[in-house]
């Protein structure tokens, strides 16, 4: 077992091991008795215990699925599959505050949101607006990228919008 997992959740996936592999095991033991009485049908004419297969076969899959749930283990914000070691995202929590993307103001260095279109600290612009349609655009464009109009040096002035 993991060393890195909390003993409440080891003794969970014990558990959960144990239970999946006696379910699987008599899943797979009440199909393999089905299917030998389905194929021996005698010329007596007695009924075939066709039941003992179609309660084997969810029973297999229940067990699968217990003893594969039992060898996840939740890390930091992702499940990872032990045996493959392949990593998905887990649910995400909405309690917590998601971090946003950081850049760095070119006038000052301060880090900000990559969405921001003033820095924080200096309040200069991180942005061109276009004078004609109000569009931000990046501070190294020449023209407006919705209306395609040229930006001119005064287009960063922003108190008009």
């Amino acid at each position: 077992m993991d060393k890195k997992q909390k003993p409440e959740q080891q003794k969970t996936n014990l558990i959960l091991r144990i239970v999946g592999g006696v379910i699987a095991a008599a899943g797979l033991l009440m199909a393999i008795f089905g299917f030998v009485d389905i194929s021996s049908v005698s010329e007596s004419g007695e009924m075939p215990r066709i039941w003992l297969l179609m309660l084997g076969l969810p029973c297999i899959a229940l067990g699968g699925m217990l003893l594969m749930l039992s060898f996840r283990r939740v890390g930091s914000g992702n499940v990872v599959n032990s045996p493959g070691g392949h990593i998905s995202p887990a649910a995400v929590d909405s309690s917590v505050p998601r971090q946003r993307a950081a850049v760095v103001c070119p006038f000052c260095g301060e880090a900000i949101d990559a969405d921001a279109q003033f820095c924080d600290k200096c309040g200069k612009p991180l942005c061109k607006f276009c004078p004609d349609c109000g569009e931000a655009n990046s501070l190294d464009a020449c023209f407006c990228k919705k209306c395609g109009k040229p930006l001119s040096d005064g287009a960063q002035d922003s108190s008009q919008f």
